[in-house]
């Protein structure tokens, strides 16, 4: 998979084989819109001086972030060829410190890093606000960093361009507090729409509806670090998430409690299971309560 999504990003986003000694002497982050396509480029030298990142979006791959990372020299990345592995994505900037789960796979023929698949569009939001991204191994030791000048032009260029903004503010009755043990110390507070969640620490999770009413499906295969690097189903990725609501009451808008049920397996949750705590549905992994 890794090999055919960084040719065709390649293809879409139309990087010139000449373009990556020139931003070596750049200081900002640039970001070129390409007339034949919708697409952006964006590139940026990291602080060790010498790994460079060359990416950007396309509108026809997806709303997201892509992109390789060429001329690393460190050893927290492993090279072994197509193969990827998880990194977090790590934001630092006055709104604190948001990480963004995803992964990184090694093209031995070109000795670059590609990211896996795309990062989503809140990646985009925080990389626009931030002071600096750091990716980091699983075990958290740092690859690489890049000081964040310009990137709030080149976010709003690629949100643009490649047609996907940031998430119109929640209303009041999206917002949850925290009200368990685990939701305290894992999600902490969130907001959530019929498209997706949002934790307190600015990851999303983007959702889409099911044929059963209350649960809804992952849009693409992620595992989001949340509060403390916490997991919201360990380390298997979820597939489901349902909202349950109060068992007395007849939906989620008159209900004073959510219960937010994530589960990993691959048979969708019957909507009974947006009732109340209890969950029949397959591959439960995870209860989280909270309140208005």
């Amino acid at each position: 998979m890794g090999k055919a999504f960084a040719a065709s990003a390649a293809a879409f986003l139309l990087i010139a084989p000449g373009l990556c000694s020139s931003v070596q002497a750049k200081e900002a982050w640039t970001a070129f819109p390409d007339a034949g396509s919708p697409a952006v480029q964006v590139s940026k030298t990291a602080t060790d001086g010498h790994t460079v990142f060359l990416g950007g979006c396309n509108k026809r791959l997806g709303a997201g972030f892509t992109g390789t990372f060429s001329s690393y020299r460190g050893d927290a990345l492993q090279k072994i060829d197509d193969q990827s592995e998880p990194v977090t994505f790590e934001v630092t900037g006055k709104a604190g410190t948001e990480r963004f789960a995803g992964g990184l796979h090694y093209i031995a023929g070109e000795e670059s890093w590609g990211i896996t698949g795309l990062l989503s569009p809140a990646f985009v939001v925080a990389f626009g606000r931030g002071d600096m991204l750091t990716v980091r191994n699983e075990r958290g030791k740092a690859a690489f960093s890049f000081e964040l000048q310009g990137s709030s032009k080149a976010a709003g260029t690629m949100q643009r361009v490649c047609g996907f903004a940031t998430a119109p503010a929640a209303s009041p009755r999206d917002s949850w507090t925290a009200a368990s043990t685990t939701a305290t110390a894992i999600t902490g507070d969130i907001q959530i729409s019929a498209k997706g969640i949002r934790f307190e620490n600015g990851t999303t999770l983007e959702l889409t509806s099911t044929d059963q009413p209350g649960v809804l499906r992952l849009v693409k295969r992620e595992n989001p670090v949340l509060k403390n690097n916490n997991l919201l189903c360990g380390q298997q990725p979820p597939t489901f998430v349902v909202y349950g609501r109060d068992e007395r009451t007849e939906s989620l808008d008159s209900s004073s409690n959510l219960y937010l049920k994530v589960y990993n397996g691959s048979q969708i949750p019957p909507g009974s299971d947006a009732i109340g705590m209890d969950h029949k549905g397959s591959g439960f992994c995870a209860l989280y309560n909270y309140t208005r």
